[in-house]
């Protein structure tokens, strides 16, 4: 059950991600999204298995065990990879450095 919830915000927070930030091509983007919800799917399908078959739950789950697995391994291999390869182009004002005692009020007096 911890794994099935901490699979579940690591999806959702990918998608939040692909959403908010800037890629170098609009096919990333879309891949990165589109990995995104593969990984959620796969969760949503085995908790759902899990929560409401528990009798049934292993049968379900070995027929289509290896397909799903298979998936949501090779969506986190390249969304691993996918993340290396967008730092190729990054945004400007990036590498801007940040002076951080004018927005942090614990550094008084500076």
């Amino acid at each position: 059950m911890i794994a099935f919830i901490f699979s579940l915000i690591f999806a959702v927070i990918h998608i939040l991600a692909g959403t908010i930030s800037t890629f170098p091509t609009y096919v990333e983007q879309h891949i990165w999204l589109i990995l995104s919800l593969a990984i959620l799917i796969v969760t949503v399908f085995f908790g759902h298995i899990y929560l409401f078959y528990q009798g049934r739950g292993p049968i379900l789950s070995a027929k289509f065990f290896p397909l799903l697995a298979g998936i949501y391994v090779l969506a986190r291999i390249i969304l691993f990879l996918l993340g290396f390869a967008t730092l190729r182009r990054l945004p400007p004002g990036v590498l801007n450095i940040i002076h951080w005692p004018h927005y942090i009020l614990i550094f008084i007096g500076n």
